[in-house]
Formats: C-alpha cells, sequence, structure tokens
C-alpha cells in the first residue's frame, strides 16, 4: 500500500501493493498471472554502464487503480511491471497489505534516477516501505526482477512517450515522464 507522507492529504493515499480495507474495489484484483489488460505504457529502466530494459508497465492513475495495486495478483512477469505516478511529486510510503508475490519497489526521483529499491518485499507484510525522498513515480515488478536487471540506486528510468524518441519531450504529465539526461 502506498501511503501519503504526514501533512499530506488523506485524499493522496495509495495502496499499491494491497487495498485498504475501505477502498473502493478492493476485492476485485485480478487473480490470473497475466498483468491486467488496463492502460499500459512504456518503461525505460536504464542501469549505469548496462543494458537499459523496456518493460510494459500497467499504469495505476486513479486513486481506485491506486488503491488496488497489484494486490490479490498470484504472479507477474519477468517484463511486465505497474507504475504509479506521482504528478506533483511527493513522498510515498507503501506496504504489502493483500499482496500475494513479492515485489520489487522502486522509488524514483524527481530526477529521474532511482532513490531506492525495496527488494523482495514480503507478501501481506504491513510495514511501511518508503524511501523518505519525493518521487515522481514509483514502479512494482516482480520480487528479484530489479537485481536480475542489474537495476541500482542512481540508474534512470523514464516512461511513456519519453522511452521512444528523447528528442520529442512530450509535456511532463502522469502518462509522460522525461527527466533531463
Amino acid at each position: 500500500m502506498m501511503k501519503s507522507a504526514p501533512g499530506v492529504a488523506l485524499s493522496l493515499l495509495l495502496t499499491a501493493c494491497g487495498p485498504a480495507a475501505d477502498a473502493p474495489g478492493a476485492g476485485n484484483a485480478q487473480s490470473s498471472g497475466a498483468m491486467a489488460d488496463k492502460l499500459r505504457i512504456p518503461v525505460l529502466l536504464v542501469p549505469e554502464g548496462g543494458k537499459a530494459h523496456r518493460l510494459s508497465a500497467e499504469i495505476a492513475l486513479t486513486p481506485e487503480e491506486q488503491a488496488r495495486g497489484l494486490s490479490g495478483r498470484k504472479s507477474i512477469g519477468a517484463d511486465d511491471a505497474m507504475i504509479f505516478p506521482l504528478f506533483p511529486p511527493r513522498l510515498p510510503s507503501f506496504w504489502m497489505k493483500d499482496t500475494l508475490v513479492p515485489l520489487d519497489i522502486i522509488f524514483v526521483r524527481t530526477d529521474g534516477t532511482i532513490d531506492m529499491i525495496a527488494a523482495n518485499a514480503k507478501p501481506l507484510d504491513l510495514t511501511p516501505i518508503s524511501s523518505g525522498t519525493p518521487a515522481s513515480g514509483v514502479i512494482e515488478l516482480r520480487g528479484g526482477q530489479a537485481k536480475k536487471l542489474g537495476l541500482d540506486v542512481g540508474d534512470r528510468v523514464s516512461w511513456g512517450a519519453c522511452t521512444t524518441d528523447p528528442a520529442a519531450r512530450p509535456a511532463m504529465s502522469a502518462e509522460n515522464f522525461c527527466p533531463a539526461p
């Protein structure tokens, strides 16, 4: 679950990994292995000195989608992800309530670099997970996938139209995150 930092309105609460008891749509999570057929965008993860990785991410834009997150999923594909754009940036906090599989939770700084990777977050755990730094987004991957991709703190991230043509930079939005190189 993603919970907002103190001082941010309750309306910003996000349950990325598991629904709050009163979250709209709680219990409607997909239980098959495939990611939902919802809006998907490309995410580009670029390890320093390594090969760039392009993933297909289900995007959680609405409070309901963010509240549901990946809760109830029994598996996540190696090239699948869920992205939680934070536009405007804020201090996110997640938990694993109602999440059945381990996840790597990647916090993305406002400059497009990885601030923290919470590797193999424990399923069903209610312990808050936060980087303590304002983020432009959070990406969830299958547990252990960040290590397999060689990702580390400081590596670069972009999503949406920004992954295909950096020269044609669209306006920054939840769907397009184009940090300066």
